[in-house]
């Protein structure tokens, strides 16, 4: 029998009292004596033993008051109370105690080994009961749980009440609640009831097998350990150690295939934690899961919401900047023709020019975060890209790098990315790791290869991704403060210097929107003093997804031209240009329904326009993807180009698709123009 029971006997009869003593101590219990009612009721007050042997016939109160005050006292409602006589034995006696209140009349005299069986009958009986009890207690539990996870929206509050039930229903000495960091190579004691002030929020440990919470965490089940201590599988656990708690069950906060941690009971004394406690306990985890994972789903939805209401925002001041920066390039390259070589006022111009450039630069990674572009994907090696980003990125920088790539032989490494959109936002990560070290230090880029389903993305929303790249870039940087994280992927939001080159806000918010364009994810764990890696999640690749490189199509000579824009004073310094570049027939529209009328009388005259410039987007207006469908209805041969303050619009990135020959971003310089129209056929 592991467990020792409690059995105070109420006797005052001396020779009656040492002889059930004697034989339930020979049966390994705990004996407790009382001589009379009175000292019975105080000590089993006290004491609280599991079983109460009362005398009927006592020399203070009848053995029947004594039953009835024990049983109305509630801090002893769990303890089963056994008349004994050997006067009182009729059938109506022992029908007269068992109404009173008792759970057995035994009367005497009783032979000893029927004695025992019936102590250990009634035992089995009231654990029984306990049993039910507790269960009954506890599903109250999970259920009061379950309701306040629903009503209360602060996941601080809910772990305190999930740890305030565990210690209550478990009666246990300490109850600690962990959370996953580093991504998932540390456990942090995030909360819990027990502890000494100052330790929950700051202590660590390493997420490994050693140890009761790391090995629950890893093999995402229930750990049950009497003794720690003496447990062969588990290191000391210095916390543990240090705050004397010996027995131990964790069980993982585990949803959706991830786990974000471990719920964890503790002991002083040496307990044997049942199958019952740890369904109790797992059931308890499983609501707090639910509420991270419901939490998660909020932050994405909101994160969602606030990126496109922004880009929206973004997006408009970026198109009308560029146009306005086209408008201003335009005149700046035609200044530049008028003047003669060797002139001092070329530099000017060409600083302005460079300005103007850098400004388009900035408008067009406000329209990445803003509108993005539909990646033009093509299958490449993992390891060249991060190769080749990363060491850009560390170029001339006091910051050394390590890689680690799978070792598979049969694993091709192959992703299918826009290179250009990809490299920019491994840039930018690697950027933002060089800043926070300053002092200089190591960049570790690690690649794993996974099949079956991204588990750490199911808890972040809907992924389903069968095949994926993970690709971890740690930086031992200075790490980013706790109050901030929430707010890293926000554009404009930065913890560094303003300034033109640096702490603009912008890197995090671009590598995000692209690879969440690649139908990837990206995570950030970081810890002030620690430093910070940043989890790239992407599809590997499918020959679906790889397009082939557009074909020029065939020359036409150079003639007319039409030119649709809704901004005058563009569409004059467009005219400028052209005749620069040798174009005399030029006519220009406002909008779409204007081109198409100039464009069929063109038609109707016997001369068609040999080329249309077209803008993307029209205020109030038809726009150039509408007015090409119409076009190529009176003439599938038209050899249009697209124009567009919108860079990352897909009728840019995949203009043929649109059925243009060309396409063009504002600004441009007339280089720029007069190579796209050499492109077209416009030699």
């Amino acid at each position: 029998m592991e467990r020792v029971y409690r059995v105070l006997v109420v006797d005052d009869d001396p020779i009656m009292l040492r002889s059930y003593s004697r034989l339930l101590k020979s049966a390994a219990y705990e004996v407790l004596q009382a001589t009379t009612g009175e000292e019975g009721i105080s000590l089993a007050k006290k004491e609280k033993p599991d079983l109460i042997l009362l005398d009927v016939v006592l020399p203070d109160l009848d053995g029947l008051l004594v039953c009835k005050r024990l049983k109305e006292d509630p801090e002893l409602a769990e303890s089963f109370v056994v008349l004994l006589s050997i006067y009182r034995i009729a059938s109506d006696d022992q029908a007269e105690g068992l109404e009173g209140g008792a759970d057995d009349y035994i009367a005497r005299p009783i032979a000893n080994r029927e004695f025992l069986a019936r102590v250990q009958a009634i035992l089995r009986i009231r654990e029984a009961q306990l049993r039910l009890k507790s269960r009954e207690r506890q599903q109250a539990a999970v259920a009061e749980a379950g309701r306040y996870a629903l009503v209360e929206d602060n996941l601080a509050l809910l772990r305190n009440k999930c740890a305030s039930l565990a210690v209550e229903l478990l009666h246990v000495d300490c109850c600690g609640i962990y959370k996953s960091v580093r991504g998932g190579t540390a456990l942090l004691l995030q909360a819990g009831v027990g502890w000494r002030d100052g330790v929950p929020g700051q202590a660590h440990l390493k997420a490994t097998p050693d140890s009761l919470t790391g090995l629950a965490f890893r093999a995402s089940k229930p750990i049950i350990v009497k003794d720690i201590r003496k447990d062969g599988r588990f290191k000391v656990d210095p916390l543990l150690a240090d705050h004397d708690l010996r027995s131990g069950l964790g069980v993982p906060v585990r949803a959706r295939g991830a786990t974000f941690g471990v719920l964890a009971v503790y002991t002083s004394s040496l307990r044997n934690f049942t199958e019952n406690d740890a369904h109790f306990l797992q059931s308890l985890a499983n609501v707090l899961a639910a509420a991270i994972l419901r939490k998660r789903a909020e932050a994405e939805l909101l994160k969602a919401a606030k990126f496109e209401a922004i880009g929206l925002l973004a997006g408009g001041i970026a198109h009308d900047f560029n146009n306005m920066l086209a408008v201003v390039l335009g005149n700046l390259n035609l200044m530049q023709l008028s003047i003669e070589p060797g002139d001092s006022s070329l530099n000017v111009l060409s600083d302005a020019e460079q300005a103007v450039m850098k400004a388009s630069e900035l408008s067009q990674r406000l329209l990445t975060f803003a509108m993005g572009a539909t990646p033009l994907k093509e299958a490449v090696a993992v390891k060249d890209l991060l190769l080749e980003a990363v060491d850009f990125a560390l170029k001339d920088s006091n910051v050394r790098s390590e890689y680690r790539f799978p070792e598979d032989p049969a694993w091709t490494g192959q992703i299918a990315v826009d290179q250009a959109q990809l490299h920019q936002a491994l840039r930018n990560i690697v950027t933002n790791a060089l800043d926070a070290m300053p002092e200089g230090g190591l960049i570790e880029v690690t690649v794993e290869h996974a099949t079956g389903g991204a588990d750490e993305l199911k808890a972040r929303g809907p992924f389903t991704i069968p095949d994926y790249v993970k690709i971890s870039i740690r930086d031992h940087g200075r790490g980013i403060p706790k109050q901030d994280l929430g707010r890293i992927f926000d554009p404009y939001f930065s913890t560094k210097t303003r300034g033109a080159e640096k702490g603009m806000g912008l890197g995090l918010s671009l590598a995000y929107s692209i690879i969440r364009r690649h139908g990837g994810d990206l995570q950030i764990e970081s810890e002030e003093g620690v430093g910070t890696v940043c989890h790239i999640y992407l599809p590997t690749v499918e020959k679906r997804e790889v397009e082939g490189k557009p074909q020029i199509r065939a020359a036409v000579r150079r003639g007319s031209i039409l030119v649709m824009d809704d901004e005058k004073m563009f569409r004059e310094m467009v005219v400028q240009l052209l005749k620069h570049l040798g174009f005399e027939e030029i006519e220009l529209a406002r909008d779409g329904r204007e081109a198409i009328e100039r464009f069929a009388m063109a038609r109707q005259s016997g001369k068609p326009f040999d080329i249309v410039l077209l803008d993307l987007t029209i205020k109030g207006g038809m726009g150039g993807v509408e007015t090409i469908k119409v076009l190529r209805e009176m003439d599938p041969s038209v050899k249009a180009i697209i124009c567009s303050g919108y860079s990352n619009d897909q009728a840019i990135s995949d203009f043929r698709a649109y059925g243009f020959a060309g396409a063009l971003t504002k600004p441009y310089l007339m280089k720029q123009l007069s190579d796209v129209l050499a492109e077209v056929g416009c030699a």
